[in-house]
């Protein structure tokens, strides 16, 4: 059987924790703050969140209401995503006032802003590329109870390099709201 629940919580999931091994697979690394999650839903999981950059963390991280959970890496994972679209972090380029302090971000944030993506992104007509950014918003919503699951991310991934592997002509506009919850 497949596993489709979590049962980890990396919780400190950023570039600076990945690793390409030998050219070919990125792992991540630094497992030294990760938590796993207990069977029991109706527990936290045994310590809140404690990133201290406001870039990096969740809307509901920075309202310190949670504890660890899927959500919040699923969170974190859409800001190393947005890396992988943009080559820069999160809040820190092209937004359209200029360079955001980390108050204007959580701010950004709690009202259920987005970072800015370059048109380059947001209009490109390549499936991987409309793919990982309809991901990375998905990751990105500001309700957790939105965002997709690990699994269901990496299966609308899965599904989305089958359709490039094998060639399949699909338009981007197909795409709509494929991984929202």
């Amino acid at each position: 059987a497949e596993a489709k629940n979590a049962t980890l919580v990396h919780n400190d999931i950023n570039v600076a924790n990945l690793v390409n091994v030998e050219g070919k697979a990125i792992k991540y690394n630094d497992f030294n703050v990760a938590v796993t999650l207990r069977w029991n839903k109706t527990r936290p999981c045994g310590f809140p969140i404690r990133f201290q950059n406001k870039l990096w963390k969740s809307p509901e991280e920075i309202q310190n209401k949670t504890y660890a959970s899927e959500k919040t890496d699923i969170y974190a994972l859409g800001n190393v995503l947005f890396q992988v679209l943009t080559r820069h972090q999160p809040w820190t380029w092209l937004e359209p006032d200029g360079q955001l302090s980390p108050d204007d971000v959580a701010q950004r944030k709690l009202a259920g802003g987005f970072p800015h993506f370059p048109p380059k992104v947001t209009q490109s007509p390549e499936l991987a590329v409309a793919g990982l950014y309809r991901g990375t918003l998905a990751c990105l919503m500001p309700d957790p109870e939105k965002r997709p699951s690990a699994y269901q991310l990496a299966d609308g991934f899965r599904q989305i390099i089958e359709w490039i592997d094998d060639n399949k002509q699909v338009a981007v506009s197909e795409l709509g709201e494929f991984f929202v919850v």
